[in-house]
């Protein structure tokens, strides 16, 4: 006999004097034995988990080689035919255990068969009762194991946890990832689970899939041999902030002024009168007159052009656009997301974080004289187990030492 599935006629067995085959199991209230007869057709089990795809498209039937599965057809002895009706009323349910014998084969002649599905039965016009049986057990290294019980009307076999396949898949964006299916009893999976967690899974299933059987799936942050064979570029973008900003915070102005003490007198000037306190009844005097003078007091260039247009002409805040320069990168130890904290909520100047990011300024062009605020880096979970970090630097062109500390060699702004 084969092992790709072929089919033996018995019909004649007892005419041509071999001994017949038999197929036994218990009943509710007995135990009852059937002859097989006309077909017994053996080879690899089917994998019926994976027939269709995951839309419901039919695939090309798979086999499993460490199974084997038996389709007999077989008549129920009896003394009579309402005790022989009795049988096929208690007919083997799917995953009871039955027994063949007579058999020479030793992946036949045994006791630890388990029934697929509930098996067909019919009756002949002589009053034979027929029933046709799909069975099957496991294999390891070509010898029969043994069946255990596992409750719950489960039944599983005590040679796994098998590796059914598995899968390794290397991307640009999110590297390496490794994927190992199990199946095997409900224990075993529970055991493939613990030894994947310690080999460093990110992330472990277990499922059942029917007949007793389970289905363990771990998967890696890494490549089969352990390690990230993918170089992960990082993504990196550079956005423009706009905003509406006081007119007392215009760089450009507090380098016409000089210093900051020109600017605090001028808006003194400025708030009182938009206040009225200039509101005057002396001779050749006026409130925008006497202003004026203070503030060309206050600074003899500009003071009068900065009344008129912010005091004046109500221009009091002005347009100020920075860049955010936002790095993206993809990791996969703790070491790597701990690095990303280095310098945060400090002041980098343009030189210094070029230089911390491996940048090409070529690229980018950004200003030298500006200054950068580092943000904390934001921790993302991502798919395929790795980790995603995010941090930004955002420009500002006078931080003050009040507010913030330098990373390096930035000067700070001071009043």
């Amino acid at each position: 006999m084969s092992q790709n599935g072929d089919q033996i006629g018995i019909a004649n067995a007892f005419a041509r004097g071999i001994p017949p085959m038999t197929v036994s199991w218990t009943g509710l209230s007995e135990s009852y034995t059937a002859v097989i007869f006309g077909r017994f057709t053996k080879g690899f089990d089917r994998d019926v988990t994976d027939i269709f795809d995951s839309i419901g498209n039919w695939q090309r039937e798979k086999h499993r080689n460490d199974r084997i599965e038996v389709t007999l057809e077989c008549k129920i002895t009896g003394s009579t035919q309402a005790l022989a009706r009795t049988a096929a009323a208690d007919a083997p349910i799917k995953g009871q255990t039955i027994a063949i014998s007579g058999a020479t084969n030793t992946q036949l002649n045994h006791g630890n068969w388990i029934v697929r599905e509930r098996p067909d039965v019919s009756f002949t016009p002589e009053g034979e009762t027929i029933m046709v049986l799909q069975i099957h057990c496991r294999l390891l290294n070509g010898v029969v194991q043994a069946v255990s019980d596992l409750g719950e009307n489960r039944v599983g076999f005590n040679a796994g946890p098998t590796l059914i396949h598995d899968e390794v898949s290397e991307n640009t964006r999110t590297g390496s990832d490794f994927i190992q299916v199990y199946r095997g009893t409900l224990t075993e999976m529970r055991n493939a689970r613990t030894d994947a967690n310690a080999a460093g899974a990110s992330a472990t299933v277990i499922r059942p899939i029917g007949d007793g059987e389970y289905e363990m799936t771990a998967a890696y942050p890494f490549d089969e041999n352990g390690i990230e064979a993918v170089d992960l570029p990082s993504i990196h973008e550079l956005e423009v902030d706009v905003a509406q900003v006081a007119w007392t915070s215009n760089i450009k102005l507090l380098g016409l002024l000089g210093s900051v003490s020109k600017v605090q007198q001028l808006r003194r000037i400025i708030d009182d009168y938009l206040a009225g306190k200039y509101d005057t009844t002396e001779a050749g005097h006026t409130p925008e007159g006497d202003a004026e003078v203070d503030a060309d007091n206050v600074d003899g260039t500009w003071g009068i052009e900065v009344f008129r247009i912010v005091g004046g002409f109500g221009a009091d805040a002005f347009i100020q656009y920075s860049s955010v320069y936002r790095r993206t990168l993809t990791a996969a130890t703790a070491p790597q997301v701990a690095a990303s904290r280095t310098g945060e909520c400090k002041i980098f100047t343009t030189t210094e974080m070029i230089a911390q990011e491996g940048l090409d300024n070529a690229f980018f062009n950004f200003d030298l004289n500006s200054q950068w605020l580092k943000s904390r880096p934001q921790v993302l979970a991502v798919a395929n187990q790795k980790t995603q970090v995010v941090y930004s630097y955002t420009e500002c062109y006078k931080a003050a030492r009040i507010f913030y500390d330098a990373f390096g060699t930035a000067v700070l702004f001071s009043a």
